[in-house]
């Protein structure tokens, strides 16, 4: 078996906490190692008690709460959740044995479906993938998705919420056609958990601003990302979101840079499955 960090960025998150809990107690069971972070900012609901009573009432298992208090939160959501992101990434490159593994879950509406472990542990063995995230039966994080001939952000064009709809169904359908041995390989995917192996990451690092470099240091086709979609978009904000409200201003999905950078320093390989770890 192996070892693997557990990291979860929380925040004002107590309504999901007792399902990602659930969750957490389903994925300790696939490693001999486990250490749990939360990676939590200042709430203003029972986040803080309910983790500390988890931590308090579980001595079978690490559990370490890292309070950020971060004095200097962003206006940009994605900023803040990439601070939290590192801070867990810190916590992993500080121990003195190398684990094999590290899963970002996040603590949201995805924790009120349960884990099928079954699912993952097809994979752990195999060596075809470095991050690999899975399908889900509606997938619906578009924003982290970067794939062929799709890396743009959705949320980069004027008419974000076409050009989601024109990728959602792009992945839908790449997904109900791969072979359940196989992984579709990508830039960039998440939707709301991934595993990766710790060795192709630790030296990489989130970040919530957009920005196009990384992706043109990988030679994707951007030109024919934007020739694709001129149909669905009058428009590509190279600087600015729009089409969304809560997207403002020059963020990105964090995950985008992760990824990309490991691509970039370690030839790391970003896969989806084609299954869904996600059960109802």
């Amino acid at each position: 078996m192996y070892s693997c960090i557990i990291g979860l960025p929380v925040y004002n998150a107590a309504k999901y906490i007792p399902f990602a809990i659930s969750n957490i107690s389903i994925l300790k069971t696939l490693f001999n190692k486990v250490h749990i972070v939360f990676a939590y900012d200042d709430s203003n609901d029972n986040t803080i008690n309910l983790l500390n009573n988890y931590a308090k009432n579980n001595n079978d298992v690490s559990i370490i709460i890292i309070s950020k208090h971060n004095k200097n939160k962003s206006k940009y959501r994605t900023v803040n959740i990439s601070r939290a992101r590192n801070v867990i990434l810190n916590f992993i490159r500080s121990q003195r044995e190398p684990f094999d593994f590290f899963i970002m879950l996040d603590c949201n509406y995805n924790n009120y479906m349960t884990i099928d472990k079954n699912v993952l542990s097809l994979y752990l063995d195999r060596t075809d993938w470095d991050a690999l995230s899975f399908n889900q039966n509606d997938y619906y994080d578009i924003w982290a998705l970067s794939i062929f001939p799709y890396y743009l952000s959705c949320w980069a064009w004027s008419s974000g919420a076409a050009v989601s709809n024109t990728m959602k169904k792009y992945i839908t359908n790449k997904l109900a056609n791969c072979s359940h041995e196989k992984l579709v390989p990508c830039i960039s995917a998440f939707n709301g958990i991934s595993i990766y192996r710790s060795s192709k990451f630790l030296n990489c690092f989130y970040n919530g601003y957009y920005n196009t470099y990384l992706l043109s240091y990988l030679h994707c086709n951007l030109k024919l990302n934007i020739s694709l979609l001129k149909n669905v978009s009058q428009t590509l904000i190279k600087n600015n979101y729009v089409g969304k409200n809560s997207i403002l201003g020059n963020q990105d999905c964090e995950h985008r840079s992760f990824h990309a950078m490991a691509i970039i320093k370690n030839n790391a390989k970003i896969c989806i499955s084609p299954l869904c770890l996600f059960k109802n």
